[in-house]
């Protein structure tokens, strides 16, 4: 009977205290499309994007055209030219591999310190507002955990404010 009242007690308690904290949620989006150093670096990783887009092409059209002469001179080669000709076509397409990774690697390695940016900013906004958590409205279509909110809790903008006061 004691353990029953405990835990009735122990669950009105959690109850109440969960009723008393405050919610907020933020657009992401907005923070990113109005934030100075996030639009550079979105500018500067487009322009990466579009240049790694162009040599990849000229790799890739180099690469077809070699795999092509391989397969019609095949026949012709001795075992040992097709092992040198075969590792020399895996060592391209690593390359060009390789120089992807690389490209996604500078992405995440550029937009890392405005992602930190952001995160402490909403961090101190939720401080500030005595919130428990905060929510990211997230990427229409991509992923939206927060189904409905009333906007007098959107803390997008107080966000943004103190990301443009750093």
């Amino acid at each position: 009977m004691k353990k029953l009242l405990f835990a009735l007690l122990l669950i009105s308690g959690l109850s109440l205290h969960a009723q008393s904290q405050k919610i907020g949620f933020v657009d992401s989006q907005v923070l990113y499309q109005n934030y100075a150093p996030a639009i550079k670096a979105q500018q500067d990783l487009q322009a990466l994007q579009q240049n790694w887009t162009r040599t990849r092409d000229s790799l890739t059209q180099v690469f077809q055209v070699n795999v092509q002469a391989y397969q019609n001179q095949r026949a012709m080669m001795t075992p040992q030219k097709q092992q040198e000709t075969e590792q020399q076509l895996m060592m391209e397409q690593n390359t060009i591999i390789q120089q992807e990774q690389l490209i996604m690697q500078k992405g995440q390695s550029v937009m890392k310190p405005i992602r930190d940016a952001v995160n402490d900013a909403i961090a101190s906004v939720a401080k500030d507002q005595k919130m428990a958590f905060i929510f990211d409205k997230g990427v229409e279509g991509v992923v939206n955990i927060l189904h409905f909110a009333d906007s007098q809790y959107d803390m997008t903008y107080k966000v943004l404010d103190q990301l443009k006061s750093k």
